[in-house]
């Protein structure tokens, strides 16, 4: 194939097209040219479809992933925290795009970890942070002394960009719906209509221990639901089925290893935690109708400056 001189021009539209073009595309090129090009160009199409499930979309994702596409990799870490529970290799996948520069990934790593990783979720807020990246600040800072960091307010308009892939968000949100499991326990959804994430309600944790400072997460969270033991029990879906064979890793001899087996390798690196399940951090209340619940300032932010939250807050 051809060296594509302005990938987007091509790629692009081929993944929102869908169908056999998407098939044909090169992605080892695709992503050595484009490395951290989103796989969605628009607020309406993307590469998962409103008939995907969370299985499929992985299964479309896996080939992106495996030729080294951060945004990719990014996706099916969220899929896999948010509708399969499997925090543990989902945390791996989002180290392993932190380390690239990705900050999306490094900001929901200090989301999901808020709670029970508090040094390692510091940690990234603040390389994120240096990186300049406004929800990070927004994390770390009051209104005044964000506004007199940028210059002022970052509106609505602008915040958007920064919220997920719309395909992501809608498929995140199906699968709250459609989940028996997640429905049937104490679950918060969070308010941003645009934002598909969700968290059990507020638990009794157990603080993290100073000397403790491993890549795991031993005995922090509770399981799914305590009193189903079957539940805790099942396997969690899990994308190392999905990779391709080893054999069909090309070495990549700049960096030694090609995306695929540093896929590989970051999942055998992924926490263990035994019995126990992970979850993602609980949701933040809005202090003033204290109904709304948000995933991140970025959300609540937003919301607020949309005029959704605004206009309702009072009513509630």
């Amino acid at each position: 194939m051809p060296a594509i001189a302005n990938p987007a021009n091509f790629i692009l539209p081929a993944l929102e097209r869908g169908g056999n073009n998407a098939d044909d595309i090169n992605v080892r090129e695709m992503t050595i040219a484009f490395p951290h090009g989103r796989l969605v160009a628009n607020d309406n199409r993307g590469i998962i479809t409103d008939r995907d499930t969370s299985v499929t979309a992985c299964n479309k994702l896996i080939k992106y992933v495996a030729a080294g596409n951060i945004e990719a990799v990014y996706m099916v870490a969220m899929i896999l925290c948010y509708c399969h529970e499997n925090i543990s290799e989902g945390i791996a996948l989002l180290r392993l795009a932190r380390k690239t520069g990705h900050m999306p990934s490094t900001y929901a790593l200090a989301l999901i970890l808020r709670d029970s990783r508090h040094i390692e979720s510091e940690y990234c807020l603040r390389l994120a942070a240096e990186k300049n990246y406004p929800p990070a600040w927004q994390e770390k800072l009051s209104a005044t002394e964000m506004r007199e960091k940028i210059g002022g307010d970052l509106d609505a308009s602008k915040l958007i960009r920064y919220l997920d892939s719309p395909c992501l968000i809608r498929l995140l949100g199906r699968h709250y719906l459609e989940c028996q499991r997640v429905r049937k326990n104490q679950t918060s959804h969070c308010w941003n209509v645009l934002c598909g994430r969700w968290a059990y309600r507020a638990i009794a944790s157990t603080p993290q221990r100073p000397h403790d400072r491993r890549g795991g997460m031993h005995g922090l969270l509770e399981p799914f639901n305590a009193n189903d033991a079957t539940i805790c029990r099942q396997k969690a879906f899990s994308i190392e089925s999905l990779l391709p064979p080893a054999r069909s890793a090309r070495v990549d001899h700049s960096n030694l290893l090609s995306p695929l087996e540093k896929i590989r390798q970051c999942l055998k690196k992924k926490p263990h935690t035994g019995s126990l399940g992970l979850k993602v951090s609980r949701m933040k209340m809005c202090s003033s109708c204290r109904r709304a619940k948000y995933c991140s300032k970025l959300c609540q932010t937003y919301d607020w400056r949309s005029g959704r939250h605004k206009m309702e807050c009072q009513f509630l």
